[in-house]
């Protein structure tokens, strides 16, 4: 080797051990950007996290008293021993005639106890019309099935057929 080869050759060793540390250290600065984007998303997604609960609290706050009026729509047991009667009344009161027996009831410890009857009313059209119209909007959760209705021929009078499923309030055993 000569001399003047030397310099050549050391600068060169420098310019490779300069380029092998700039790309060393350019992939420890890109990992260290890599963790703080991923820190950055994590922020952004929690700051997203805290506004969905805030704004999911503000919704609740809002219509907490309509969650308060939900258990007011399931009947009391209690309330039911009377039911055949206040149906009874509310069919003398609409002027229709009513057969009524109950289909069952479910367990209280069920997810939704009820209790069912099967009725029949016959009577005008406009008065058995109110009687489902108080039935429907009276100040219980109920679900209608089983509906048949029919008009006796050459009258004005109709036949309702359905159930009606009354759903209680669970056993606060």
């Amino acid at each position: 080797m000569k001399i003047k080869e030397l310099p050549i050759i050391i600068g060169g060793l420098v310019i490779v051990a300069c380029i092998a540390i700039l790309v060393f250290l350019t992939q420890k600065v890109n990992q260290k950007v890599l963790e703080v984007q991923g820190i950055a998303k994590d922020i952004v997604m929690m700051q997203k996290a805290r506004e969905d609960a805030t704004s999911l609290k503000a919704l609740y706050s809002s219509y907490k008293d309509k969650f308060d009026l939900v258990d007011s729509v399931f009947v009391d047991l209690e309330y039911l021993k009377n039911f055949t009667k206040l149906l009874q009344d509310m069919a003398d009161s609409q002027e229709v005639e009513l057969a009524l027996s109950e289909s069952g009831t479910t367990k209280a410890t069920d997810a939704w106890p009820s209790s069912a009857y099967q009725i029949r009313i016959t009577g005008d059209y406009d008065d058995c019309h109110r009687f489902w119209e108080k039935l429907e909007n009276g100040p219980w959760l109920a679900e209608f099935t089983a509906i048949n209705l029919s008009q006796k021929s050459g009258a004005d009078t109709m036949n309702a057929n359905f159930t009606i499923k009354i759903y209680n309030k669970k056993d606060a055993n």
